[in-house]
């Protein structure tokens, strides 16, 4: 039943009460070339990135590439790159049960017939780091993976997009390898026969298969609308839904919502704030086989925002969304933002400086916080730079990054969803088709490619739990009214400063400390009734700490 797998994600998430204290740095790692992480993975203390390199030594123009470091920011040693003679990239990573680790992306090396044509690219790692299995598979035309998982039987399952032949259309693509040999199990077409469809993610459901998310041009709802594909184990359809506006819309992220619901974020045209915004809906599966709409909001500001992907928070139950803005700062920042269950804005920041940055990944760190990952030019080093960012449970950085005031927007659930008995919906099929396997032996007799990086560390912190920082400084009374007190006790020489936070994550005040004996009284007048959080700096180390504001 689908509401039963909610159960056994959130118990992931949720193993323990998180403190809301997350260490805090930024930094950007270059490889002498052009980098690009599209996206990232958390498991433990290690942080990896996935994306694409042209650095040198590299086969081809651009290699997929693999980076790894330490959750505390430090990232040394060298990045793996694999290619051919083409392009390679990768798009998405994922962790398995087994502990070896699968990349996805799309490589044009090594197709035959036509030649130069995107293919699925997939390299599964064992623990050790060294290769299990590399596959490049491909139909007569393009083929692309953007998401991979693991399935409800622990083997290999992605989604992307495919083109089949001489029809001058997209379907999304969806197929299960073996997870020990990459060998195809199944492998399916999924759209009509007359629009274009992409798949960006794909996640699995347990008791019932796999729930692929992008857009179709059914024209249901509007231009592009998106969609979402309920496919039965054996990658059979089991049912369909379209949601979305006027213009063009589309899905990128499932993210399970646990207690019989789940989000799906995206991008939208024309029903939001400026050219594009954000969205996230969120649907209930209460009633499953029937799922319903329970809303469909946006977030963006006066210009265009591209939202790239989006984890769930366990601290409110709701959602982080990730991407880039032009609304705010320089015009070309990345962004976060974090919503409750019901959609409601908890704070918004953007990130970067004077050039562009992207985020395009996002994940929960396990301490509350957020490690946000994608690719910059704002900070030295060749061209785009990969790009990491670690962020508290507010979304603060230590540095490049500042408060913003996203606009959230509700859209009617009538004009905004087709459910699953609209009759339109019977031409979205899931259908056979055949993937070829490429002789990769190039790579596999070669192995993988390592080229040294540079990390730069732009801004860091010493981690401190918030357990262990009440021992540092004490805070009274709470709530607050004119005043808040901090007490440093034996420790009040090493206080230097004091920035305190809205729930928006605006900085409302902020001050430097010196010559502190003991307790040190910020005057808290101007604030209004709510929640903050203030971050004390004692030397190398930070502190944070929540409060209300009650008159």
């Amino acid at each position: 039943m689908i509401k039963n797998f909610t159960k056994a994600v959130l118990g992931l998430l949720v193993a323990g009460a998180v403190p809301a204290f997350a260490q805090q740095y930024q930094v950007s790692i270059d490889v002498a070339g052009d980098e690009y992480a599209n996206k990232v993975l958390i498991d433990g203390s290690n942080v990896t990135l996935v994306g694409a390199t042209n650095a040198t030594p590299s086969a081809g123009a651009y290699d997929m590439m693999i980076m790894n470091g330490g959750l505390d920011g430090t990232f040394t040693g060298s990045v793996i790159q694999a290619g051919g003679a083409g392009n390679e990239t990768a798009r998405a990573v994922s962790k398995f049960v087994s502990g070896n680790a699968t990349i996805a992306g799309a490589s044009n090396s090594f197709s035959t017939t036509p030649a130069n044509i995107d293919d699925l690219f997939l390299i599964t790692l064992t623990s050790g780091g060294g290769p299990a299995w590399v596959k490049v598979l491909g139909t007569d035309s393009l083929d692309r993976c953007f998401s991979v998982t693991e399935g409800n039987d622990n083997n290999v399952i992605i989604a992307g997009q495919t083109k089949q032949g001489d029809v001058a259309k997209f379907n999304g693509i969806v197929a299960k390898l073996d997870a020990a040999t990459g060998a195809v199990m199944w492998s399916k077409s999924v759209g009509t026969s007359y629009t274009n469809e992409v798949t960006y993610h794909v996640q699995k459901i347990q008791g019932v298969g796999y729930m692929v998310v992008g857009y179709s041009g059914v024209n249901v709802m509007g231009l592009n609308d998106c969609m979402a594909v309920l496919l039965n184990e054996d990658g059979t359809k089991n049912s369909a839904f379209i949601f979305g506006g006027p213009g063009d819309d589309d899905a990128r992220v499932f993210v399970d919502g646990g207690s019989g619901s789940f989000f799906i974020a995206g991008n939208t045209r024309n029903i939001g704030q400026g050219g594009g915004d954000a969205f996230l809906a969120r649907f209930s599966t209460v009633s499953f086989p029937t799922i319903t709409m329970d809303w469909f909001k946006t977030y963006g500001g006066t210009q265009d925002e591209s939202l790239a992907s989006a984890c769930a928070n366990s601290s409110n139950s709701g959602v982080v969304l990730c991407g880039s803005t032009q609304s705010f700062g320089t015009g070309g920042e990345a962004f976060a933002i974090s919503v409750d269950n019901n959609g409601v804005i908890q704070w918004s920041r953007v990130y970067g400086s004077t050039g562009s940055d992207i985020f395009q990944g996002i994940a929960q760190d396990g301490s509350g916080g957020f490690v946000g990952g994608g690719y910059s030019n704002s900070f030295g080093g060749t061209a785009n730079n990969a790009w990491v960012v670690r962020m508290d449970a507010n979304g603060n950085s230590l540095c490049n990054n500042s408060g913003a005031l996203f606009v959230e927007a509700t859209i009617a659930n009538t004009s905004a969803y087709s459910s699953q008995t609209d009759p339109s919906l019977a031409d979205i099929l899931s259908t056979d088709i055949v993937l070829t396997q490429r002789d990769v032996s190039s790579i596999l007799s070669s192995g993988v490619n390592q080229n040294p990086l540079t990390s730069n560390t732009l801004c860091t912190t010493v981690s401190v739990d918030e357990n262990s920082a009440a021992n540092v400084v004490g805070i009274y009374p709470n709530p607050a009214g004119e005043t808040l007190n901090f007490n440093f006790g034996v420790n009040a020489a090493d206080a230097k400063g004091m920035v305190i936070y809205n729930a928006l994550g605006a900085k409302v005040y902020e001050t430097t400390l010196s010559n502190v004996t003991s307790v040190f009284s910020a005057d808290i007048s101007n604030l209004a009734n709510g929640m903050y959080t203030a971050v004390v700096f004692m030397n190398n180390t930070q502190v944070t700490a929540k409060f209300t504001v009650a008159k």
